[in-house]
This record gives C-alpha cells, sequence and structure tokens, in this order.
C-alpha cells in the first residue's frame, strides 16, 4: 500500500534533493542534445527540447518516488472547479504576464549581465511546426509538469508540516530558483505565489496548469500567431521598456481579475456554508 504522501512529510530541505535530481537530469539531457543534434539549432529549439527534457525529468523522479511507496498527490488533486472561475483567471495570467514583463525590463535596465541571461528565442521565425511544437512545450508539457512537481509535490506536503504562509513562501522561492536565472527571478517567485493561492483557494491542480499555460502562451500566441510585435512585452532587450499603455491595461485587468476571484471565493464560501 502506498504511504500517506512522504513519512515524514517532505521537508524543504529535503525538497531542494528532489528539485536539484530534476535539474541534474534535465541539465545531461540537455548536454546530450548540444553535443549531438545538428549545428545551428536556434535557442528557440533549444527552449522548445529544454521543456520536453524538463518533463522527462520530473517524470523519472516521479516514477522513482512512486516505486519506493510514496502518495505523490493530495486526494481531489484534480477536482472539477466551476467554469466561471476562469474568467477572472484568464484576466489575471495575462494582466500578471504584462505587469512582469515590465518589471523584468526595469531589472535588465538596472542591472547588467550576461546576454545569455538576456536572449528571446521568441524572436526567431519558426515554421508553421515549430510553433506547434513551442506551444506545446511552453503550454502543455511544462505547465502541467511544473505544477505537478510544485503545486502537486512541494506545496502539499509542506502543508503538513509548516504554516501556509511558509509552505507558500517556501514554494514559490523554490519555484524561482529552479529558473536559475537571477535576472528574472521576480517573475517565477511572484507567480508561484499566485499559483500557490490558486490552488489553496480551489485544492485542484486544474486552475492551476490552466493559469501557467496561458501565462506562457500569451505573449507566444501574440507575436507568433499574430504577429504583434511590441517592445519591451513581445520583443525584448536590455534597453527596451513597453508602453505605459499597457503596462496600466495590465494593472487593471489584475485588479479587476483579483475581484472577481474573491468573489467568487465568497460566493463559494457561503455556499459550502449553506449545505
Amino acid at each position: 500500500m502506498p504511504k500517506k504522501f512522504f513519512a515524514p512529510p517532505l521537508r524543504i530541505r529535503a525538497s531542494v534533493l528532489v528539485l536539484l535530481s530534476v535539474f541534474l537530469l534535465q541539465a545531461f539531457g540537455r548536454l546530450a542534445f548540444i553535443a549531438f543534434a545538428p549545428a545551428g539549432n536556434s535557442p528557440l529549439i533549444l527552449n522548445d527540447v529544454n521543456g520536453f527534457l524538463y518533463a522527462f525529468s520530473v517524470g523519472a523522479v516521479f516514477l522513482f518516488l512512486r516505486k519506493k511507496g510514496f502518495t505523490l498527490f493530495a486526494k481531489g488533486s484534480f477536482s472539477p472547479v466551476n467554469v466561471l472561475y476562469f474568467i477572472p483567471l484568464f484576466a489575471l495570467a495575462c494582466g500578471l504576464c504584462i505587469l512582469l514583463s515590465e518589471s523584468d525590463n526595469f531589472i535588465r535596465a538596472f542591472f547588467s549581465g550576461p546576454d545569455i541571461f538576456y536572449e528571446d528565442p521568441l524572436l526567431h521565425k519558426p515554421t508553421f511546426a515549430g510553433t506547434l511544437v513551442t506551444c506545446a512545450s511552453f503550454g502543455i508539457v511544462t505547465p502541467v509538469m511544473m505544477e505537478l512537481l510544485f503545486r502537486g509535490v512541494m506545496l502539499q506536503n509542506f502543508l503538513q508540516r509548516h504554516t501556509r504562509t511558509e509552505s507558500v513562501i517556501s514554494c514559490a522561492f523554490l519555484f524561482a530558483a529552479f529558473y536559475a536565472n537571477p535576472y528574472q527571478c521576480l517573475t517565477p517567485f511572484i507567480v508561484g505565489i499566485f499559483l500557490c493561492i490558486i490552488y489553496l483557494q480551489t485544492m485542484s491542480l486544474i486552475p492551476c496548469i490552466v493559469f501557467h499555460s496561458v501565462f506562457n502562451l500569451f505573449p507566444i500566441v501574440l507575436l507568433q500567431g499574430m504577429n504583434v510585435r511590441i517592445d519591451g512585452f513581445t520583443v525584448t532587450g536590455k534597453s527596451l521598456h513597453q508602453p505605459l499603455a499597457l503596462t496600466a491595461a495590465g494593472g487593471v485587468f489584475v485588479f479587476f481579475a483579483l475581484c472577481g476571484l474573491y468573489l467568487y471565493g465568497r460566493i463559494h464560501k457561503e455556499r459550502k456554508d449553506a449545505e
């Protein structure tokens, strides 16, 4: 019989070892691809391959833990959520994507770093098949596997041993650290906090996966699908800032999305109390 989660529940320190295992498997796979792939691969192709390598690495770690008898996800982790919840969720993902894009621009402007941290693979023009691969990697594979790992395993186990605040901050910090990009650590940290809150509000991984997917796909669809080029947003660089009107629109999206999610939570709680 599988154990109830980890026995004892996964500690924050032990979770670092799990992440390190995933990171090393992913790194070895990436090095192997670079070594054996044909020369001239664009950063976009490497990014796409990296997403699938990440999925393979997480899957391998999950398989190992499962064989050891650990239950990885809480019961009801994939329970359905009212479809109305996804309306403000979509707005929140798009609004945060806009706001955090500008925060990244400010970090690029004030802190000079190696070019590798500022490369924008989306600027490369892929074929139609390449665009589909990009969408599959960033919109399906990566969000699903990352949410299974961070909200499905990390957060759920942290909650058994730590307070909600400690669990959320620790999970978000590890989520940001996993990207290994000191010049973009703020975005995954803030997104990680929102994803943890979404899970705590719904107790389901489905809205977390949807939010993560929309957040990733929003600029990809604009640039590669609709050929919308916006300086500082779909076209990035060390000295580019997005239009002020776009940033303001992102703030409006976030404000009304948070209001909608709050109202949904109040209504859901009142209905639950009435039952």
